[in-house]
């Protein structure tokens, strides 16, 4: 079987005639989090945003999903998750992240892109949204269904869930 990896093609990213990230490119493969950590300001989101419009420069072998604090009606959550056959993780998971009512459409919008079975994930700012006990149930479950994701923060405690962590500051980045 062949095993599943996601490249990034090497970009510059400016912004108001400042270079941001030069050069950046990423590679990374299922099972691996890849953390993208900064001060507010310094560039992490409009680098997701510039990925999920210029698609082409991500170079994958698998389904690449995007979650990017969009919103989706939960109304009528429980039954549009129960007319999903789901596995037993996959129930759990739902029961366990879809029990708490703050930003109960985001979350939603966050488990409904996880069970549409994404190889890779481009999120952001997930500490908003779940708590840290979350997250980390979240990332447990990524790696269970074999999900790679690449995720940016300017939280330090969300570096804890990264196989991979990059660090940008004062328009430097750092690769650990």
């Amino acid at each position: 079987m062949e095993k599943k990896y996601c490249h990034i093609e090497p970009f510059n990213l400016r912004l108001f005639g400042r270079t941001i990230l030069e050069d950046f490119a990423c590679d990374f493969d299922k099972n691996s989090a890849v953390c993208l950590l900064g001060e507010s300001g310094s560039g992490k989101s409009l680098l997701l945003k510039t990925l999920f419009k210029n698609s082409s420069l991500i170079q994958s072998n698998g389904r690449v999903l995007f979650y990017l604090l969009q919103k989706k009606d939960a109304s009528n959550w429980q039954e549009e998750i129960a007319s999903l056959h789901l596995d037993v993780t996959c129930k759990r998971f739902v029961q366990k992240i879809m029990k708490v009512s703050p930003h109960l459409e985001y979350r939603f919008a966050f488990v409904w892109t996880l069970l549409e079975k994404p190889d890779f994930l481009f999120c952001e700012d997930l500490h908003w949204i779940f708590s840290a006990k979350e997250l980390a149930y979240i990332f447990s479950f990524m790696r269970k269904k074999k999900i790679g994701c690449f995720y940016v923060t300017n939280q330090i405690e969300d570096t804890v869930y990264s196989t991979y962590l990059m660090i940008v500051k004062q328009d430097k980045m750092a690769i650990e």
